[in-house]
């Protein structure tokens, strides 16, 4: 392989971790604000603490099921 091969597989393993990376974060972040909706938090206190937005907290409750979401907040 090429200097020039190695570096573009190097670039693309390296991006495949930041992704992999990203991926898991917000995989915690939605079961968190899932739990944390379930223990009675708002979704705006949600948001905030995750640092994520209202909507992506709802989003996430809506495609979770979750008993009891009313769209205006908890």
């Amino acid at each position: 392989m090429t200097k020039i091969g190695n570096a573009l597989i190097e670039k693309g393993f390296q991006k495949g971790i930041e992704e992999g990376i990203e991926r898991g974060t917000m995989d915690a972040k939605k079961s968190a604000a899932i739990k944390m909706f379930e223990l009675g938090d708002s979704i705006e206190k949600i948001a905030a603490v995750l640092t994520i937005s209202s909507e992506m907290v709802q989003k996430w409750l809506i495609a979770a099921k979750v008993q009891d979401i009313a769209i205006a907040d908890k």
